[in-house]
């Protein structure tokens, strides 16, 4: 009897979460055909869509890979919701630098992506009617701090990936110039040792020829002994 009261339990339990990620699926779909960022949203199966952006240069299948429902953490004062929804997306055969160079853009599509549900509302809704329900605390900073997030997170990720762009180019350079200060610091060193080597060679050249010259003036003094 305890387990077939524990399978009734998970099945319910089953039941609501695959009901509570239908209805999220559900409304992602009505919120991003009203979104304004498509020409043609048409749904093909379960996870795939036809697809015809106006804010990018894209048209073909919409792909689900990746969704699911979970509780939704309570920051500061949200009231009535409880949990969030997310759609994990791909865009088979879009060029690889789609999101570089219409990055804005695409981040500002890709918040409608994840959802947030109200439950006295019984509604899931995007992250600008989410901030809007939280009720602003006089001087409460975490508060202000989360809103601000929340509303420009897509602006901080951009600023994120320039600056981390921005340092990959700056240690190159470093390396570069470390490189090229390095293989200069060689060449130098290479011909300090090619001018000393010289040096010793013309040192030992002119030793050998002193000791030859003094060699000679002996041989003459002695000859000129000799006549004596």
């Amino acid at each position: 009897m305890k387990y077939l009261l524990f399978a009734i339990f998970f099945a319910q339990l089953a039941f609501a979460e695959a009901g509570d990620k239908e209805h999220f699926l559900k409304s992602w779909e009505e919120m991003q055909s009203k979104s304004g960022a498509f020409e043609t949203f048409t749904k093909v199966s379960d996870s795939e869509y036809n697809v015809k952006f106006k804010t990018i240069p894209y048209e073909g299948t919409l792909k689900i890979l990746v969704s699911d429902v979970q509780e939704s953490p309570s920051y500061g004062n949200a009231d009535g919701f409880s949990k969030m929804g997310y759609v994990e997306v791909d865009l088979p055969g879009a060029p690889a630098d789609l999101t570089e160079k219409y990055s804005r853009t695409y981040y500002k599509w890709a918040q409608n992506n994840t959802l947030y549900y109200n439950s006295k509302t019984a509604t899931w809704v995007d992250a600008t009617e989410y901030s809007k329900s939280f009720k602003n605390k006089e001087g409460s900073f975490g508060f202000k701090l989360w809103t601000s997030v929340l509303e420009y997170w897509s602006y901080i990720l951009i600023l994120i990936v320039l600056y981390f762009l921005w340092s990959t180019i700056v240690n190159n350079l470093r390396t570069k110039n470390a490189l090229k200060n390095q293989e200069e610091a060689i060449k130098k060193s290479l011909q300090l040792s090619e001018q000393s080597l010289q040096i010793q060679s013309q040192a030992i050249q002119s030793s050998s020829e002193a000791h030859q010259r003094t060699n000679e003036l002996l041989g003459e003094i002695l000859e000129e002994l000799k006549k004596r």
